[in-house]
């Protein structure tokens, strides 16, 4: 399967970036290994009873296979390469919907500390576009733990830090953009919860 087989070479490439340096990463990434290939099992006998699982499936929802891109963001000593690959990776899970609610919260945890710490335009376009498309697959899936306040408090705050802080312009716009989607968003969510209340209480008139 092309996205297993995608999430597997990425696991191997920050095993082999992580091996002398970052070795807890590089274990993390070991077992996310081994997940894959029972996940594989998995996926090969749901095929020979039903329709092939796809984007969203529980089996794709692995925190072992999110958690070694995870600590190579959380990595202070994390080289531009192997951050630029972790955020690649986490954007193929978030594309896929292969996260848990409670997964959200932990990438937006690492978004933050990547955007206090790195200076580098390209790791902070890089994660701005993940926060972006994680914030549109909370939104899309209607998911309240997923976008609780505080998480987009949180992502607020990410964008805000950027385009104040960033140094440069390409950034600081980017940073911009991306927050007015992220409140575009918010306003949407808010005024179909509202539109769906009223039409409740409609239904309820209408009933008694």
């Amino acid at each position: 399967m092309d996205f297993l087989r995608s999430i597997e070479e990425d696991l191997n490439l920050v095993e082999a970036e992580t091996k002398k340096k970052l070795p807890a990463v590089k274990d993390a990434a070991e077992k996310g290994i081994e997940k894959i290939g029972q996940i594989r099992q998995l996926y090969a006998q749901m095929l020979r009873v039903e329709a092939a699982p796809g984007p969203g499936n529980a089996i794709f929802k692995c925190d072992a296979i999110l958690r070694p891109f995870l600590l190579a963001c959380n990595h202070a000593t994390a080289s531009q390469k192997l951050l630029i690959a972790s955020f690649n990776s986490i954007q193929k899970l978030v594309s896929w919907d292969a996260i848990t609610s409670e997964a959200v919260g932990n990438i937006l945890r690492v978004l933050q500390i990547q955007a206090e710490r790195n200076s580098h335009q390209d790791i902070q376009l890089k994660l701005l576009q993940t926060l972006l498309q994680l914030l549109t697959l909370a939104f899309n899936k209607g998911d309240e733990q997923m976008t609780n306040e505080d998480l987009i408090s949180q992502a607020i705050w990410i964008c805000l830090h950027l385009q104040s802080q960033s140094g440069n312009a390409i950034t600081a716009n980017t940073a911009v953009m991306t927050l007015r989607q992220v409140v575009t968003m918010v306003f949407d969510n808010i005024t179909t919860d509202a539109k769906n209340l009223d039409g409740a209480k409609k239904v309820g008139f209408l009933v008694f």
